[in-house]
């Protein structure tokens, strides 16, 4: 994982506050689908990061609880602990708003 990419990692762990799990398991569930979620919008092998970034944002305005659902889906098969739904739903929240947040280079 590149540095940057890690960077962002760590900016998305660190939105997820109030949900009652350890900040190492934020971190490792982000890391493993924050990577994902960036290879689900990319074209070619090496894509422009403003062309991911700005199909991430038409995927979240056309329809945010829908990209919100495929992302939770991630979160939950991707968590090596047993989360509920609203701890979830917020990793997967961070994940998408670090997305849509992060430079442009960084995506």
């Amino acid at each position: 994982m590149s540095g940057e990419m890690k960077r962002q990692c760590e900016a998305a762990a660190a939105r997820v506050t109030g949900v009652g799990l350890d900040p190492a398991l934020i971190l490792t569930i982000i890391t493993t689908v924050l990577p994902l979620l960036i290879n689900c919008f990319k074209r070619e092998d090496e894509p422009d990061p403003v062309r991911v970034q700005a199909a991430l944002r038409k995927a979240y305005d056309r329809n945010p609880d829908k990209l919100r659902k495929r992302v939770r889906a991630q979160v939950h098969r991707r968590s090596p602990e047993d989360l509920d739904k609203g701890q979830e739903f917020a990793i997967a929240d961070a994940i998408i708003m670090q997305g849509l947040c992060a430079s442009m280079k960084a995506v």
